[in-house]
């Protein structure tokens, strides 16, 4: 059965798509997918400091991010929100080892937050292919160190389009 791609009438939204496929751009046809993280804080080694990276490919080794793709729309979901010891303040950030808040800027996630957290002030929050992405979570806290965190649950969400065959060479 032959697939069909619909052309609308000119400056209804057509050009993105067009320009896109001029650009070699094959993924604006790709369905966009969501890579989802569930991190207990206390199950982390968390630092005795007040900020703490982590790798999210090295904590989900058998799920790591995929390679090959366009990175989209980064999200963080509270579902337990963190406390413990003297910590007044706790942040979470998403980004990579060259930016660690590029994706999401730095977000409560302390005591009465929860649900999900977006933010689009992030240097690298517009979609962008990524050969391998490695994502990282980057916790800071006031008042007290990481290791002292006794609760805290949240779920890294990144959407990613995987580059259709054509994209990769596979279709020519």
């Amino acid at each position: 059965m032959p697939s069909h791609v619909r052309i609308s009438q000119r400056n209804q939204g057509n050009a993105i798509w067009l320009q896109q496929l001029r650009a070699g751009g094959h993924h604006a046809f790709a369905p966009m997918h969501w890579w989802s993280k569930r991190i207990e804080l206390t199950s982390l080694t968390l630092p005795a400091a007040t900020t703490g990276a982590f790798n999210l490919n090295t904590l989900f080794p058998n799920d790591a991010f995929p390679v090959n793709c366009v990175r989209g729309t980064p999200l963080l979901y509270v579902e337990t929100p963190g406390s413990g010891g003297a910590i007044t303040a706790l942040t979470a950030a998403l980004g990579d080892a060259g930016d660690p808040n590029g994706l999401m800027t730095s977000q409560d996630v302390f005591t009465g937050v929860s649900g999900w957290v977006i933010d689009t002030t992030g240097a690298e929050f517009e979609d962008a292919p990524e050969a391998a992405f490695v994502p990282q979570l980057t916790l800071d806290s006031t008042d007290g160190n990481l290791d002292a965190i006794t609760a805290g649950v949240l779920h890294a969400v990144i959407g990613y389009r995987l580059f259709p065959a054509v994209a990769q060479g596979a279709g020519s």
